[in-house]
């Protein structure tokens, strides 16, 4: 064929991309000039596609965190993840992560009528190369000082590795070997059966099929976690066993997904704004369950203000001490004085007991008053002292209750023997996997979940707790909830309070997970295979057929994912309009900085054109998931051709330009994420672990 026949470059007069150059007489300015546009605009579209990826990768998160209930052999229920967490890294979130990537191929190979180009594969092995080389670099060197990060799945990393090497010599043999520069259907069939055989051998190393612990270890891991759950003479099974360690281990650190979204510049709508709001001031016992040894004469209990006014409000109270049988023993007087939230009570020990009687007693607040305010004891119902009057020192002003708080207004102390109260810090643990809550059709209720210490009971103990939403909505079902948990010397037992909204009686149940942790990770405290505990809000039980018919419904489609369907989508235009988002969920824009400024203005257009993607909660988050794929779709064919105009104007082949610059745009997300999670994580399985599963994929799912 004669050169004069030869198709023109795309940026040269006649030459054409899939959707670029927009202008016929373009290609006639300067190639100088208009490099220098094209990369601007390549960085530009670079900054499109992390935001519509951080909406996508949402939308996984969404999709893989469907849960479902199992039953154990001992009666209880613990809600699991459907999706198996190795299984969900190397499928839906390889692709969420490469998604541009393997696009630009796929669009590249369409519009060369099933010639493959430069540009999409030089794309994925620059992307590969960035990710091994890159990132990893970029993950050893955040690393605090004095701090290491270990692989918490040797087994799957090895497999992921060894398939990612794999993936490549494959390449090698079917190119340039078998059938040089051509790739058949067969070889392109195998080649995707590679990747189906990934994933199959990473899930069986992951539930330990391969690579399986010895058994006299796993032995005593089992007996260890078995020990930690016997109560009540309950018994539990090692299928038991297991399921509750995997329960544990899908909380204990975030997933890709989340990175992603964790370092996305405020392109989420805003949280939902709790609508049920705490007391401006409520007084309650710091613990409640105690044991002390019986050569004690008193125990110290503390009492703590909480609330809005909690720390500019002096409040009076008085506590009373009674014993087994009910008699009171003691009556003391108390105050908590502006600038501090606590103050300690000795509770003194009875004195004689009654014969084959427990020996136990507790302590009330009776009565709890802003100073100079009049004197009014606890309503056996509502458990409030109205302020009645105001004080000019006191700045609580007429209206403001101080609210004796209803699951903190009594403790109880119970005697052992020396031998029966273990030494040492102890540890903490969900008393129960698994909670039933009965809500109300009339008012809030406030579900109570107990975290039992054992092990030991001297000193203070801390661990912290949050909620985690799943059928149940954060803001509709339930009030998210996080915070820490204080366990006092000698206390036993503590308190988790949820507030649960009012239900209407055509809604489903519905089922939220409460998580503890440790405060300090170098000092573990919390039993890791008990540290969580699934709530189930159960129905309002209304005989009407038609209430049993929307429950039915409800639990099908999920009213409350829908309304917040609703609400997020409106929302998401709004926020898209502001330089920043609302991290604490007050429902207000946080402050911005210039810089936030200067990032707003220049992502806005992509900003307000993705807002039309509907958010996660719609269809477990596939409708969001497939539309935004779609999206996505779009920005990687303006992104093709703009780096192919960019390269053609400085003379580098599209080769060049997609292992450089296209791959340097589309890893850049994935870098931020990964360093994140190198900092923040204790294992290094999300940092450096996804890097060789990602490589896989690319090759199996993206070549």
């Amino acid at each position: 064929m004669s050169e004069e026949a030869a198709e023109p470059k795309i940026c040269e007069p006649g030459g054409k991309g899939l959707l670029l150059p927009l202008l016929s007489q373009e290609n006639e300015w300067g190639k100088g000039g208009r490099a220098v546009m094209y990369m601007m605009l390549l960085l530009w579209c670079f900054l499109g596609v992390s935001i519509v990826a951080d909406i996508f990768m949402a939308a996984i998160e969404a999709v893989t965190s469907v849960r479902t209930s199992k039953k154990l052999s001992n009666g209880r229920t613990v809600s699991v993840k459907w999706w198996n967490p190795t299984v969900a890294n190397l499928t839906l979130m390889a692709l969420g992560s490469s998604a541009p990537e393997i696009l630009l191929s796929i669009i590249e190979l369409l519009g060369n009528d099933f010639y493959s180009g430069e540009l999409g594969p030089g794309t994925i092995v620059g992307s590969a190369a960035f990710n091994l080389l890159v990132i990893i670099a970029v993950c050893v060197q955040v690393i605090p000082e004095g701090q290491k990060r270990t692989i918490k799945q040797p087994v799957v990393f090895l497999i992921t590795a060894v398939f990612s090497v794999f993936a490549y010599l494959w390449l090698i043999f079917i190119l340039a070997i078998v059938t040089p520069d051509v790739v058949e259907p067969w070889e392109g069939c195998l080649t995707f059966y590679f990747f189906i055989i990934l994933v199959v051998v990473a899930y069986l190393a992951d539930i330990g099929v391969i690579g399986k612990r010895s058994s006299s270890e796993e032995e005593a891991q089992l007996d260890a976690l078995r020990d930690n759950l016997m109560e009540d003479g309950q018994t539990w099974s090692k299928g038991d066993l297991a399921l509750m360690r995997a329960v544990a281990e899908q909380h204990e650190t975030k997933s890709r997904s989340e990175r992603r979204l964790q370092v996305s510049n405020g392109t989420a709508a805003k949280k939902a704004k709790n609508f049920v709001q705490n007391q401006d001031l409520s007084v309650g016992f710091l613990s409640q369950v105690f044991y002390f040894k019986e050569d004690e004469k008193a125990v110290s209990l503390d009492i703590e203000k909480t609330g809005a006014l909690a720390g500019e409000t002096e409040v009076k109270l008085k506590v009373a001490t009674y014993d087994n049988l009910g008699n009171a023993i003691d009556m003391k007087e108390l105050s908590i004085p502006v600038g501090q939230v606590r103050a300690s009570v000795a509770a003194p020990v009875p004195e004689a007991w009654k014969e084959d009687s427990k020996k136990y007693f507790y302590v009330d607040i009776i009565s709890a008053v802003v100073d100079g305010s009049k004197d009014k004891k606890r309503d056996s119902d509502a458990w409030t002292t109205e302020v009645v009057a105001a004080t000019k020192t006191s700045p609580v002003k007429r209206g403001h209750r101080v609210n004796i708080h209803d699951g903190r207004y009594r403790a109880k102390a119970f005697m052992k023997a020396a031998h029966e109260i273990e030494s040492g810090l102890g540890q903490v643990r969900m008393h129960m996997p698994e909670l039933s809550h009965s809500p109300s059709s009339q008012e809030h209720t406030v579900c109570k979940v107990k975290v039992e210490r054992f092990g030991g009971s001297e000193g203070e103990l801390q661990c912290k707790y949050r909620t985690e939403a799943a059928s149940a909505r954060h803001g509709r079902d339930f009030m998210h909830s996080t915070g820490i948990l204080t366990f006092q010397h000698g206390a036993v037992m503590e308190t988790i309070e949820v507030p649960i909204t009012m239900r209407n009686t055509w809604e489903g149940k519905d089922s939220f997970i409460v998580l503890i942790g440790n405060v300090d990770d170098e000092k573990p405290v919390v039993v890791e295979d008990a540290s969580t505990c699934t709530v189930t809000i159960a129905e309002v039980v209304d005989g009407k057929g038609s209430a049993k018919m929307m429950r039915t419904l409800d639990q099908a489609l999920n009213f409350d994912s829908l309304v917040e369907g609703n609400v997020k989508w409106m929302e998401q235009f709004k926020w898209a309009l502001r330089p920043v988002g609302d991290e604490d969920g007050d429902g207000e824009m946080d402050e911005a900085t210039a810089s936030d400024w200067a990032i707003h203005f220049v992502a806005l257009p992509w900003k307000v054109f993705f807002a039309a993607i509907p958010p996660p909660s719609y269809c477990g988050g596939k409708l969001c998931f497939g539309i935004a794929l779609v999206f996505i779709g779009c920005v990687t064919a303006i992104i093709g051709d703009l780096a192919s105009l960019m390269g053609c104007c400085m003379g580098l082949p599209d080769a060049i330009t997609a292992i450089t610059f296209v791959a340097l745009g589309t890893s850049l997300p994935d870098t931020f994420a990964s360093k994140v999670a190198a900092v923040e994580d204790f294992t290094a399985d999300n940092a450096i672990g996804n890097v060789t599963g990602s490589n896989s994929v690319n090759v199996f799912l993206g070549l």
